[in-house]
């Protein structure tokens, strides 16, 4: 979820690659850098995007705290139910914390993935009764 991130696994890639196969080093580091020029392209469409949504909702609530990178490179305050790869669902305290999350940053949706329950999610949505639900992975959850 990290474009910039992205860009550093490229490098890797290429450097590997290159060491790999030294002759074909070149066509390595041009098609990294074409890739690289791909994410940046993202990037700024990713900008773009966000910069459409008022400052004061750009806040994020997931089930799992799995969008941390895209939270530190485009800017949303990310707020999640339990930390990425919990053996456990939040607790009485987490559930608390995320509903208060909603009026207090304007959260304007609340997404959890498709891979984990979203019955404290729902939980969240019904307490706040402000918010839109979906999934991260695009399919309809609520």
């Amino acid at each position: 979820m990290s474009p910039t991130n992205g860009q550093r696994y490229v490098d890797t890639i290429a450097t590997a690659l290159s060491d790999l196969d030294p002759e074909h080093a070149a066509q390595f580091r041009e098609n990294g850098d074409r890739y690289k020029e791909q994410l940046d392209e993202v990037r700024a469409d990713l900008r773009e995007r966000l910069d459409r949504v008022p400052a004061n909702q750009r806040a994020l609530l997931t089930c799992e705290g799995a969008f941390s990178y895209f939270a530190r490179d485009a800017g949303p305050s990310e707020h999640y139910l339990w930390p990425v790869n919990s053996e456990q669902e939040a607790g009485p305290q987490e559930l608390h914390s995320a509903i208060d999350t909603v009026p207090q940053n304007h959260v304007p949706a609340v997404f959890c993935e498709s891979t984990v329950s979203d019955r404290q999610m729902q939980q969240v949505v019904e307490a706040t009764a402000e918010v839109v639900t979906g999934s991260s992975d695009h399919s309809p959850r609520f």
